[in-house]
């Protein structure tokens, strides 16, 4: 039998800032990667660079991998405990006033 994911407005805020880091951890990583990949295509960087830097963003990417991995509530700890990350977010993303 499947559990049922907990639901309320918290809840919601907490997926929303741990996707929202997701996502910003990921750019940090693979953004770099489009652009040796935009510099390889016009003949800027050799096969030797481009290949190095996927290589690299592998590891990266295992990583944040493995982050996101572990059970959400952990996944969210770390998050807060990025303090400058999170305090941008809870600035424009308010704590909700209380579960519906």
């Amino acid at each position: 039998m499947a559990r049922k994911k907990p639901k309320g407005a918290l809840f919601e805020w907490e997926e929303a800032m741990v996707t929202a880091y997701y996502d910003e951890r990921c750019h940090e990583v693979l953004d770099p990667l489009y652009e040796k990949f935009t510099a390889w295509h016009a003949g800027e960087v050799t096969h030797a660079d481009l290949d190095a830097a996927i290589h690299f963003v592998h590891r990266e990417m295992q990583k944040i991998y493995g982050l996101f991995a572990r059970p959400r509530s952990q996944v969210a700890v770390d998050v807060v405990a990025d303090r400058g990350w999170y305090e941008r977010w809870l600035a424009a993303h308010p704590l909700p006033d209380d579960e519906e």
